[in-house]
């Protein structure tokens, strides 16, 4: 799901999601957060955030806030 809210310069934003795993087996994953930052020309310049890598087994869930 994609729900994109503007926040103002100086204003803070909270973000909370988790990550289920259904399959069987564990993986190995690398968790990203990419935010847009838009420039004063109007264009938007992508930033990358390396959250956490996590190892997840079947059935296992991971919450991030």
């Amino acid at each position: 799901m994609h729900n994109a809210r503007k926040a103002k310069v100086g204003e803070s934003i909270n973000i909370s999601f988790e990550i289920e795993k259904k399959a069987a087996g564990v993986a190995a994953l690398m968790v990203v957060f990419k935010v847009h930052f838009v420039k004063a020309n109007g264009s938007a310049n992508p930033k990358v955030f390396k959250l956490k890598a996590i190892e997840l087994a079947a059935n296992q869930t991971q919450c991030f806030q």
